[in-house]
């Protein structure tokens, strides 16, 4: 029996380092660990990487930040676009039957003009932003929103599993351990 528990001890420990080893081979070549599995590199390789968003060949969005509430935001057009920018987070702080105004902002720029526009949310529980131009449409949720930061990396994901893991095996040997040790102990002595 004792062997036994050694032999799953080892087998529980090589399982948990397997598990939190694997992210680091897991990781995509920029080694930011944020691709999908699924995603295909051709793709990026066909993407302009200074645009986060085209709305159309006259008009696209080429950086955004988030400052607490307010969102900077770089536009660019190559003809007169008109920018519609929404504080989207008002939705979540109505129920059904509910109107209410949105709060918005209008930005006109002239043919090839780029322009950095500043809009500050209602100071209501989420931090969202949609923009509108030439028929299409763009949303940002701030990335501290809520009790997380963001979307977990495939290589958070993998570390959480093998802990859980690890943690797992280690209470399941502590069990077996407690186990044999009470099944071995004689328990007719008297103090």
């Amino acid at each position: 029996m004792y062997r036994l528990i050694i032999i799953f001890a080892v087998l529980i420990s090589t399982v948990g380092v397997g598990v939190v080893a694997t992210p680091a081979a897991a990781e995509d070549d920029n080694g930011d660990g944020d691709e999908a599995p699924w995603q295909d590199e051709d793709d990026e390789e066909d993407e302009d990487e200074s645009v986060v968003h085209q709305f159309s060949d006259d008009a696209r969005i080429t950086d955004y930040e988030w400052e607490e509430r307010t969102l900077h935001l770089t536009v660019e057009a190559d003809s007169r676009t008109t920018f519609t920018l929404t504080d989207a987070g008002v939705w979540t702080e109505m129920d059904e039957g509910d109107d209410q105004e949105i709060p918005f902002d209008q930005v006109t720029l002239s043919s090839g003009e780029e322009k950095t526009i500043e809009f500050t949310v209602g100071d209501h529980g989420t931090r969202a932003v949609s923009v509108m131009a030439d028929g299409g449409m763009w949303g940002t949720l701030d990335s501290r929103f809520g009790a997380f930061s963001g979307a977990p990396a495939w290589s958070t994901v993998w570390v959480g599993v093998g802990t859980a893991l690890a943690v797992t095996g280690g209470i399941v040997l502590l069990v077996g351990v407690l186990t044999y040790k009470a099944m071995n102990t004689d328990h007719r002595q008297v103090f």
